[in-house]
């Protein structure tokens, strides 16, 4: 893994580890919303590393930046699928992220082994199974919104991994 890459995610490991801290403001924090919470923390998240010394941690690069902000997307968007239709239906969709990825490499012209889209299938065939999505769920168009909006997020995440210098790939 390039340096810069672990140096960010130490960085957003160590942001997301220290957070006990932020345990005796509790109280204070009930004023606001969970979506205000989690996006505010992902804009720390995300900038945080800009701030550390330079030496010996050198900056992370663009791609490591956008990649945490990506995530705090993925975060809010699954969180509020959540709430909005539950767990089945949301993990269900989600687990289709890898296809979006898929999909972006065949439009990159990149070559797509069978390997992971025959696993990626059945990792989906193994949620459904196991989630049930279609017993006592109740269709929200708000809940089916926000779950694609995760799968695009998470998808836009791993590109922006993928750009960052990481040798694994698709």
């Amino acid at each position: 893994m390039e340096r810069k890459i672990l140096y960010g995610l130490l960085g957003v490991a160590g942001i997301w580890l220290t957070d006990g801290v932020g345990f005796p403001l509790v109280n204070y924090f009930s004023q606001f919303s969970v979506a205000a919470i989690l996006i505010s923390r992902g804009i720390m998240t995300a900038t945080v590393p800009f701030f550390l010394p330079v030496k010996p941690w050198s900056r992370p690069s663009w791609y490591t930046i956008a990649s945490a902000w990506w995530l705090g997307a993925v975060a809010f968007a699954v969180f509020t699928a959540f709430r909005a239709w539950g767990v089945s239906l949301t993990m269900t969709l989600f687990s289709a992220t890898a296809l979006v990825n898929f999909f972006f490499a065949w439009r990159g012209g990149r070559l797509v082994s069978t390997k992971p889209i025959v696993a990626t299938l059945f990792i989906i065939a193994g949620i459904v199974i196991v989630l049930k999505p279609w017993v006592g769920v109740v269709f929200h168009p708000s809940g089916f919104l926000w779950s694609v909006a995760g799968v695009f997020a998470g998808a836009l995440f791993y590109e922006e991994m993928n750009k960052s210098g990481d040798p694994a790939s698709v």
